[in-house]
């Protein structure tokens, strides 16, 4: 049996703990693309979301248009949230197996 997961872009917000509770009620699988300076807002749902199973991926830190922005600058963004993830999932005490 194959599996499916929802994707939500530009995580965590404030609605995000709600709707941690309701995936997890209805068991969707999901993964959260998050913006960097989004989680350094709300790093208290990405590691509720890491916890319950959910995986967190990287969604640059501002969220630029990358076609308008140098390369060096586009790997700043990329690892500057990967960064921030790493430290998250360290947090959550949940290896970090998707990068």
């Amino acid at each position: 049996m194959k599996n499916a997961y929802l994707t939500i872009d530009d995580s965590p917000s404030e609605r995000m703990g709600d709707l941690i509770q309701t995936l997890q009620q209805l068991q969707i699988p999901a993964v959260f693309f998050c913006i960097g300076k989004n989680l350094e807002r709300y790093p208290h749902f990405a590691i509720q979301a890491i916890q319950k199973g959910f995986v967190l991926g990287n969604h640059s830190w501002s969220h630029p248009h990358f076609s308008k922005i140098s390369i060096e600058n586009a790997f700043l963004e990329i690892q500057r949230t990967d960064d921030l993830l790493d430290n998250l999932y360290q947090q959550a005490g949940v290896q970090r197996i998707y990068k």
